[in-house]
């Protein structure tokens, strides 16, 4: 259809050109692990390659990674809709206000169809692979309600955009939930005030973040349930569940410099500010807390518990200490995790959880005072 061919014209090609990063990164990073995955046992000679490619298709049909894989589906079509809302928005683009209402909903739908089905070429791809490894081995389940999750997603991204170029009276802060006018009324204490710039403004981060945690936690219970020390391994899971929100503890240090660099000039006492940290870092980790609280027993719990919180605020440290510059960050996020696993094996797990500390603490005190945030960011 030609208004199908305009629309993947005006929206669709932008839209693959300004995630080409991030689309070519997570083909890289499926292929590579088809490329470097190891099997266990002899390889015969000349059969590596393809051995490997039977492994990563195996892996991408398994049903815990299907789940998550569904929920990544999600993630991407959100960021389809954000895209369209945002573009739609511009002056100009604002012709599709009043030119498409001039063609009949039933074309319109299927025009918008097709341009969803466009920005669903990765997830097509990845589709057909799992399809035709579902026909080779009789295994149909996988393929079968991906393909329907699939399909709901295309046809329910194009009523919404159906809705969006035709509704006379729609607003996006009526149609969508704003989290301003929701909190406006509220007293917002220190603590609150980075997971209300999460809730307003780092949405996709939250939820990527949390998806992670989700899918670690899948793992936990797919992978390493029966396992000889399921403490152990617990801790390891909740590590590596601090070290996802890794991005987002470097947020709020961006956050805290940009805007809450003022702060400093109030008579708090540090201790106070650092109470207010270990607040915040609490209620972003309350969904893993609360699993940690209703599936181990207290002693497990509470060293859980204390692991987690402790990780993430020596991470926070790490951050107070080398700024604003990402790739340091990430590489002393990596140095910590490796380090923390170390201690783990070991079961010195209430050990790190001291070390984590009196580093967070020490650091915090010794920079409170002298940070480039006191002086007002231009």
């Amino acid at each position: 259809m030609v208004f199908a061919k305009v629309l993947i014209k005006c929206f669709g090609r932008e839209f693959y050109r300004i995630n080409a990063g991030f689309l070519s990164a997570s083909i890289i990073l499926i292929i590579g692990y088809g490329l470097f995955i190891k099997s266990a046992g002899h390889v015969p000679e000349g059969q590596s390659l393809t051995i490997n490619l039977i492994l990563l298709i195996h892996f991408l049909q398994t049903p815990a990674i299907t789940l998550v894989v569904c929920l990544l589906w999600l993630l991407y079509t959100i960021k389809c809709w954000r895209y369209m809302w945002k573009t739609s928005k511009r002056h100009d683009q604002l012709f599709w206000r009043y030119s498409a209402t001039s063609i009949a909903y039933t074309r319109q739908l299927i025009a918008w169809t097709l341009f969803q089905t466009y920005l669903f070429i990765p997830l097509l791809f990845y589709w057909m692979v799992v399809l035709l490894y579902g026909l080779y081995t009789q295994h149909y389940e996988a393929p079968f309600y991906s393909g329907i999750y699939l399909l709901l997603l295309t046809w329910g991204s194009a009523l919404l955009y159906l809705y969006r170029f035709n509704s006379l009276t729609f607003d996006q802060a009526r149609f969508m939930l704003q989290w301003t006018r929701v909190f406006k009324q509220w007293p917002k204490p220190p603590w609150s005030l980075f997971l209300l710039e999460l809730l307003c403004h780092g949405k996709l981060n939250l939820m990527v973040t949390k998806g992670i945690s989700l899918a670690l936690i899948i793992a936990f219970y797919t992978l390493f349930y029966d396992v000889d020390q399921p403490t152990r391994t617990a801790a390891l899971i909740v590590l590596s569940i601090s070290i996802a929100h890794a991005v987002l503890v470097y947020r709020d240090q961006l956050f805290t410099e940009h805007h809450l660099y003022f702060f400093h000039q109030f008579p708090y006492r540090p201790i106070f500010m650092y109470l207010q940290r270990w607040i915040t870092y609490t209620i972003l980790l309350l969904p893993e807390l609360i699993w940690c609280i209703f599936h181990f027993q207290f002693g497990t719990t509470t060293l859980l518990i204390a692991l987690s919180i402790s990780s993430l605020l020596l991470i926070r440290s790490l951050a107070d200490i080398i700024g604003q510059h990402m790739r340091r960050y990430l590489q002393w996020v990596f140095i910590v995790f490796f380090l923390s696993i170390f201690f783990l094996l070991y079961d010195a797990s209430w050990l790190l959880i001291g070390i984590n500390m009196v580093i967070a603490v020490l650091t915090y005190l010794g920079n409170y005072y002298n940070r480039e945030t006191l002086s007002i960011v231009k």
